[in-house]
């Protein structure tokens, strides 16, 4: 799975890099500094980790069949409500939490008026309760939970855009590749870009981060989706954006100097980084208000940071195949929980079955079947 792993990564860089430095001219506060420890390396340890895990499978029907997962943002859950996963082939499919099917997009993808055709980004929409589609032809449509097609808004802009998200009933936050440190602000009713949020840190465009912001206990947290070492709040009301956290990853750790030299050439910078470089780089982060992931890559091994923001303690583990047990690549946290999505050939390496405590599913799984969804409970 480690070069699958990286053989995806350098695709997504040499997709995705591209060199546009940005002023760091965020309306940004004072800072605590996370001190992230990357050079005493442990191995794996679950139950040193957590304390529980529970495993809920997807159903399968002929309608519910999930393929490879999409490259960039492949599920969401909606707390105490819905799993979205989102397969290669661009097809959607809604789950309740206990994993039983309930719809999907295949009747919505095409050329159709209201169909979206080559999937961008797609959320749950909390303010309209609706699933929204980002196309790649600079279209946003909306859904209900059947997958009835309720509205679209075309995106008047030169530019193609990459992700989305919801910050209230009439805006969402949008995200390209042309300029980086900052986001766009695009009105629905004026069905216009507004302006662009500004902030600081960008190091080089370098991403696997595909949920930059999540909304827990009344706060927006915002994690750059290219290599940065701050973490924000953002304020939809105001639009204020704060640095929260900023990362000090220590003298091994990838700065914008050490890729100077190759100016803007984004497959120059990848193959560096997956070739030459012998310093660790973050691909991903993920937080909320307790907890911060991080996923570094290093002369082709992986490592997983999890840090406990309250008192800063923080352990780097590394990810290899020739371990017993493994971190997955954990796609959201909410509380002390950390969720991951797996097909069932590879669920051995990252579960310990003592810790599972729905140990009757273990025995249910098949190899051909949906993938799962795994909630990881975290040790206090």
């Amino acid at each position: 799975y480690l070069m699958k792993t990286l053989i995806s990564l350098l695709t997504v860089f040499v997709l995705l890099l591209s060199g546009c430095r940005n002023k760091d001219n965020a309306k940004s506060s004072s800072n605590n500094t996370i001190q992230i420890s990357l050079d005493d390396v442990q191995p794996v340890n679950l139950k040193e980790i957590f304390s529980s895990i529970e495993i809920t499978s997807l159903e399968l029907q002929d309608e519910s069949i999930i393929g490879r997962l999409f490259r960039g943002k492949s599920c969401i859950v909606v707390p105490n409500q819905y799993y979205i996963v989102i397969d290669k082939q661009y097809n959607i499919f809604l789950f309740d939490i206990q994993g039983n099917f309930k719809a999907s997009s295949q009747s919505c993808i095409g050329d159709g008026p209201n169909c979206y055709l080559i999937l961008q980004d797609v959320i749950f929409n909390p303010h309209t309760n609706t699933i929204d589609v980002l196309d790649a032809r600079g279209v946003i449509y909306q859904y209900d939970l059947n997958f009835q097609f309720l509205n679209k808004w075309v995106l008047q802009q030169e530019y193609s855009f990459r992700y989305l998200y919801a910050l209230d009933n009439d805006s969402y936050a949008l995200f390209h590749d042309i300029d980086q440190g900052n986001f766009s602000i695009y009105n629905k009713t004026k069905q216009t870009v507004d302006h662009q949020i500004k902030y600081p840190g960008f190091i080089t465009k370098m991403t696997a981060n595909n949920t930059p912001f999540h909304f827990e206990n009344d706060q927006l947290y915002f994690s750059p989706i290219e290599m940065n070492n701050n973490l924000f709040t953002f304020s939809p009301q105001s639009q204020e954006i704060k640095v929260l956290f900023t990362i000090d990853n220590g003298q091994n750790c990838l700065t914008r100097k050490d890729i100077e030299s190759f100016g803007d050439n984004p497959k120059e910078i990848a193959i560096y980084l997956n070739t030459q470089c012998d310093k660790y780089f973050p691909i991903r982060r993920i937080f909320n208000g307790k907890h911060l992931i991080s996923t570094y890559l290093k002369q082709q091994k992986q490592f997983i940071n999890i840090c406990d923001l309250k008192t800063g303690k923080n352990t780097t583990y590394l990810k290899s195949p020739d371990r017993k047990e493994n971190l997955p690549t954990f796609f959201q946290i909410e509380d002390d929980v950390f969720y991951a999505i797996l097909f069932p050939s590879d669920l051995s390496s990252f579960i310990n079955t003592d810790l599972v405590i729905n140990k009757n599913v273990l025995q249910q799984i098949k190899e051909e079947d949906n993938p799962v969804i795994i909630k990881y409970q975290l040790k206090k």
